[in-house]
């Protein structure tokens, strides 16, 4: 692909409905796909919000057909193990041969990829900082290369921690955090909310501070690397 690619965003879940209707009990605003649409402007695409999917495989089936007649698909959620999850069956009952299944990552680990012929299929989950932060990581690159973009990447650059912090090891941790500049130092406030569903923690952050999987503790005053998602 060459042009501006048409992306198909499908949500997914029976607790779902559209910004335009009021939440009822037990009932989430889709927060993901609206999300996912300006980022896929931002990355040079264009984005085609199919609807919300049912739990169920036919209903997830009968919308990934139409989504494969795009250029790419984004789905978002149903990519767990739970029992009403049918993402996974829905693109193999569709020809997708799934290629990549979790990730060793913080927010983000039921990331899922796969073909059907040419045209990639991105499973993301369905909270949505899990959503940006998976967009940030594979789905931009991805798309900005699809396009002929020689520079895919957004800029990494060494920030210092204002404040300490710990996790445990085995995943890659990514941060919402506010860098600012000070003189030749760049300076990182983490956001002191990290969930994975508090859209609310990327007001105002500009960059996603990098933990290695490995690593545990960094101290106040410590060093990592992160992806600068604005000018600083």
């Amino acid at each position: 692909v060459t042009h501006k690619p048409r992306v198909a965003i499908v949500a997914t879940g029976d607790e779902l409905v559209d910004v335009t209707t009021p939440p009822g009990p037990g009932q989430l605003v889709d927060s993901s796909a609206h999300a996912l649409d300006a980022l896929v402007r931002e990355a040079g695409g264009i984005p085609h919000r199919l609807g919300i999917a049912g739990d169920t495989l036919e209903a997830l089936a009968a919308m990934l057909a139409t989504a494969l007649t795009y250029d790419v698909v984004i789905s978002t959620g149903g990519v767990s193990v739970g029992d009403r999850d049918h993402v996974r069956a829905a693109l193999e009952a569709a020809g997708v041969t799934l290629e990549l299944y979790k990730v060793a990552m913080k927010p983000g680990k039921p990331f899922s990829f796969g073909r059907r012929g040419g045209i990639p299929v991105f499973g993301l989950p369905g909270n949505p900082v899990s959503t940006v932060v998976g967009f940030e990581l594979f789905l931009r690159p991805a798309l900005l290369a699809m396009q002929g973009a020689l520079a895919v990447e957004r800029p990494r650059a060494p920030v210092e921690l204002a404040a300490g912090y710990r996790k445990q090891a085995g995943r890659a941790h990514f941060l919402r955090a506010h860098v600012v500049r000070d003189g030749a130092r760049l300076l990182a406030r983490v956001h002191a909310k990290q969930g994975s569903a508090m859209m609310s923690s990327m007001i105002g952050c500009n960059a996603l501070v990098e933990l290695a999987a490995e690593l545990t503790e960094i101290p106040p005053g410590g060093t990592a690397p992160a992806i600068l998602l604005e000018a600083v």
